[in-house]
């Protein structure tokens, strides 16, 4: 009950948004900014793969060919 009263509200925070002059790009605004913030949160969600010991390999051997 409590969330369709939320989605209530925000329905007509943003109905009222878009009422003013200048609403649009307000709204459009928002939700891209929105939007970005959920592709930060989710790339700092994935993890860099594990190491194998082969790779662990590769990488000394480039270490020494760069010196």
């Amino acid at each position: 009950m409590i969330e369709k009263i939320q989605l209530l509200i925000h329905f007509f925070v943003t109905l009222a948004k878009l009422i003013r002059p200048g609403g649009i790009k307000t709204v459009m605004a928002e939700n891209l900014l929105l939007k970005q913030q959920l592709i930060t949160l989710i790339r700092q969600r994935s993890r860099a793969p594990r190491l194998t010991a082969y790779s662990g390999e590769n990488e000394q051997s480039f270490r020494c060919v760069e010196r």
